[in-house]
């Protein structure tokens, strides 16, 4: 998704795309009002500090998801039985800015109780 920088003019990408190719960004950046879209120039907008953070999110995002992946491979388990603790783990957070450390601190109790 093409987003311009409110305070530069500049035009940069953030793009999130799913493990089955699924392109989802405008769905999560609208779903949590992080653009204004200006009609006249028909472009989504932010501000340069809500798209350092944004980029942090997707970033974390997609390194989560091939830390599942990889972990499930060494661990030799299915990557359902880790989504499903972060699941859990996130069951009562609703916060974007925990969603990192909570999947990281799962990682961390799985590794524990494979002992690896």
């Amino acid at each position: 998704m093409i987003v311009k920088i409110i305070e530069t003019d500049v035009l940069t990408d953030l793009t999130i795309i799913d493990k089955n190719g699924i392109e989802w960004t405008n769905d999560l950046l609208g779903n949590n009002n992080a653009t204004t879209y200006n009609e006249e120039t028909e472009e989504h907008e932010m501000s340069q500090e809500a798209y350092n953070w944004w980029d942090e999110y997707i970033t974390n995002l997609k390194n989560d998801e091939r830390e599942v992946i990889a972990l499930a491979e060494e661990l030799n388990i299915d990557e359902d039985i880790i989504n499903d603790k972060i699941m859990a783990a996130m069951q009562h957070e609703n916060d974007l800015n925990d969603e990192h450390n909570i999947k990281q601190s799962v990682f961390q109790d799985i590794r524990s109780e494979y002992e690896i």
